[in-house]
């Protein structure tokens, strides 16, 4: 056995020698434990399923899983117990075992993504048939959320050892070392199935959001598909707000790029000039910090890039060129990230009037995470501003099918759409819908104005471009950028703005 000496917690343990030290004293194990410890410490705290385990310290031989136990019990011992009084080897149900290993502080990374595991569905029909169903589901979700850079998926071999098996949360959370559990349940009453899934904070076991999703089991597969949608769509979001959260709750000494990363984003999504630039600061801080971070990269130039179509006052030298920049070196260190490329893509036709060579970008963006909302949204953007009108159409419809709640985007972007394609009166409910959910994205307003302007209600134009300036004082025709391939997706919005009075 060879390399060099491992350090977990107060323990070290030198695999040459089989030696295991710390808490003042030193243990040579025995050549069978040694080996075991060795495999568990190399699965990085993933579980290890006990043939394997039976492989490592009897290789080749046909032994009784007893033995294992024994082994395990005495390795234990030899290791005592962690801080918190609990083992350093658990117990995996059906699996196997894991090694709740602990960096040494000098390495911690606060920067590490959390870990997701979606469990096993609870069959409550008694029908074996709905019982298949719910590992389908469980298994199209763990192959859909696995397409997120913003965390790790614990593989299916590791979850469906809970099937079941009726634990608490929290200690599946441990032995899994999983941030969150996506939970769930299949109901089938008569000819209709009632799915029931939920999202549990690891530590806590609070539930972070829950839904149920009910049809008629005709229509089965159909429902698997939007089942595994809905539940993609909605549990990133959620995700992403309680690492913000947590981000929040940490001392400003224990910041690291990817804490500024959130608190940057977040800020970012409220669409106000303070929000905006105080979000760009903490994105460039983390920049900072590392050069390399293509999301924060891309974010940024995301970020400039909104400056600049909302006429605000530049934050930079001068945001265009920022934005451009960024976006040219988030894109020369990855494009297998959907965040990124989604970000970016928009950016190369906004800033750069690279429409086709954006839309490609977004498109990759697409077919590398088709479940993500902000992608969708990104994507459904890029066609309008490319001139693809129906296509951006279907992309918004389709985010506020599958992510009811924060949609204000996706329903700008369809009263957009109605409105490049004349159909004014149907253009009004769906921005007023937008602007109840969201009163401060200016591109909203400006649809609603220009489409009150075009049916010649022009008291009514006038009344909303008296809210959007003041909620921008300094909106004016000539800060509005005029992006896009399709010159009538601006003009129609341009020529109702200066209709209702605003400002040349």
């Amino acid at each position: 056995m060879t390399g060099s000496i491992i350090a977990f917690g107060p323990l070290t343990f030198d695999p040459a020698s089989g030696m295991l030290g710390g808490n003042g004293t030193d243990i040579r194990l025995g050549q069978r434990a040694a080996a075991l410890l060795q495999t568990l410490i190399d699965a990085d705290q993933q579980p290890v399923p006990k043939s394997a385990l039976l492989e490592t310290a009897w290789p080749g031989m046909v032994v009784e899983e007893g033995n294992l136990t024994v082994q395990i019990a005495a390795l234990r011992k030899a290791l005592g117990t962690r801080p918190d009084g609990q083992d350093w080897i658990v117990t995996v149900p059906r699996l196997g075992y894991r090694l709740l290993r602990e960096q040494p502080a000098k390495v911690q990374d606060e920067s590490t993504l959390p870990t997701v595991a979606v469990l096993p569905f609870l069959n409550l029909s008694g029908d074996i048939e709905q019982d298949y169903f719910a590992d389908g589901i469980v298994e199209d979700i763990i192959t859909a959320l696995s397409r997120f850079k913003a965390f790790a998926v614990i593989a299916r071999n590791s979850t469906f050892a809970y099937k079941g098996r009726a634990i608490d949360a929290r200690e599946i959370a441990l032995q899994l070392g999983a941030a969150y559990l996506v939970e769930g349940s299949v109901r089938r009453a008569g000819n209709r199935l009632r799915i029931t899934a939920q999202l549990v904070d690891g530590a806590s076991g609070a539930h972070l959001w829950a839904q149920n999703f009910d049809g008629p089991t005709e229509d089965i597969f159909d429902m698997q598909d939007r089942i595994t949608a809905s539940v993609v769509a909605l549990v990133e979001p959620k995700i992403q707000t309680a690492e913000i959260e947590r981000s929040w709750r940490k001392r400003p000494e224990s910041l690291v790029a990817y804490d500024y990363y959130l608190r940057g984003s977040r800020k970012l999504i409220n669409n106000g000039d303070a929000d905006n630039r105080a979000g760009l600061a903490l994105l460039e801080q983390a920049i900072a910090l590392e050069p390399g971070y293509a999301l924060a990269l891309a974010a940024a130039a995301n970020g400039y890039e909104s400056r600049v179509t909302t006429g605000w006052e530049p934050a930079s030298a001068d945001d265009r060129v920022r934005a451009m920049e960024l976006a040219r070196a988030a894109l020369e260190i990855t494009r297998d990230d959907a965040l990124v490329l989604a970000h970016c893509g928009i950016v190369m036709q906004a800033m750069g009037n690279e429409y086709d060579q954006g839309l490609l970008i977004l498109r990759r963006a697409l077919e590398v995470n088709p479940n993500d909302v902000f992608v969708m949204f990104q994507v459904a953007v890029g066609h309008m501003w490319g001139g693809e009108l129906d296509a951006a159409m279907d992309l918004f419809h389709r985010i506020i099918r599958v992510s009811p709640g924060a949609t204000y985007g996706a329903m700008t972007g369809v009263a957009h759409v109605l409105l490049c394609l004349g159909k004014f009166e149907e253009a009004l409910p769906w921005a007023a819908k937008a602007l109840a959910e969201q009163p401060n994205f200016a591109v909203t307003h400006w649809v609603l104005i220009a489409a009150y302007a075009h049916l010649g209600r022009l008291d009514e134009a006038r009344h909303a471009l008296a809210a959007v300036l003041a909620l921008e004082p300094g909106s004016s025709l000539g800060k509005i950028a005029h992006h896009t391939k399709d010159p009538k997706r601006t003009t129609v919005m341009i020529d109702g703005l200066r209709m209702a009075g605003m400002p040349e």
